[in-house]
C-alpha cells in the first residue's frame, strides 16, 4: 500500500511490523515506548533513551558554576522542558513528572547556594529568607558538599517550592499540567 497507492519509498532496512502481543508487550518508535501494563492495557510512555537524554540536557544547564543571570538560566530550562512536555505530552509520565520536579528544584538550589560563595553571604541570604540565626550560622558555615548543603533542613527551608517559583523556577509536574490539562486528571488507555 505505501509504495504501490501512497508512491511512498520505504526503507526496508529501518521498517518494521511489529506485534505488541508476541513481542513481550515492548516496542520504541520516535522516542515513545509502547508496551502492555499488568491490567492488560497498552500504554504509550515516553522510553527510557528519551528520559534519560531529557535529563542529561537538563544536566548540563543547571551546572552550579554556570555563568549568566538566574532569572534566564530558569527561562531556559523552562522553554527546554516546554518542548518537552509537547512532545511527549500524550505520553503516560506517571512519577517521572514528580521525581524530575524535584531533581530539577534541588539543581536550582545547587546553582542559588553556589552564587552565594561565601559563609557570610550565605548566613545573611539565610536571615533574608526568614531563617532563624542560630539555624542561618549552622547552614552558613557548613562544610557539607553542595548537593549536601541544599539537602539540609534551614536550605530547604529558605529556598523552599514556593519560594523557587516566586523566583521563575521551572516545575516539571505544574508546566505538564499547564500544557497539557486535559491528560493531568485522565490517563489514555489503548486497547488494541
Amino acid at each position: 500500500m505505501l509504495e504501490g497507492k501512497l508512491k511512498l519509498k520505504v526503507n526496508r532496512e529501518k521498517s518494521k511490523i511489529v506485534n505488541l502481543a508476541s513481542n513481550g508487550g515492548k516496542f520504541k518508535y520516535l522516542g515513545f515506548g509502547m508496551g502492555k501494563r499488568a491490567d492488560g492495557h497498552y500504554h504509550i510512555y515516553a522510553h527510557m533513551k528519551s528520559r534519560k537524554k531529557c535529563k542529561e540536557k537538563l544536566r548540563i544547564m543547571t551546572n552550579r558554576k554556570r555563568p549568566g543571570k538566574f532569572s534566564d538560566i530558569c527561562r531556559e530550562i523552562k522553554r527546554s522542558i516546554t518542548g518537552w512536555i509537547n512532545y511527549y505530552g500524550v505520553a503516560e509520565l506517571g512519577s517521572w513528572r514528580k521525581e524530575m520536579g524535584q531533581w530539577l528544584r534541588t539543581r536550582m538550589r545547587m546553582i542559588i547556594w553556589e552564587r552565594w560563595k561565601k559563609p557570610r553571604t550565605k548566613y545573611r541570604k539565610l536571615i533574608g529568607l526568614g531563617i532563624p540565626k542560630q539555624y542561618a550560622v549552622m547552614a552558613a558555615n557548613t562544610r557539607k558538599g553542595t548537593c549536601r548543603a541544599v539537602h539540609s533542613t534551614t536550605v530547604k527551608r529558605a529556598l523552599s517550592n514556593r519560594k523557587l517559583e516566586e523566583w521563575g523556577c521551572p516545575s516539571a509536574s505544574r508546566d505538564f499540567e499547564s500544557v497539557h490539562p486535559e491528560y493531568s486528571a485522565v490517563r489514555l488507555q489503548f486497547v488494541f
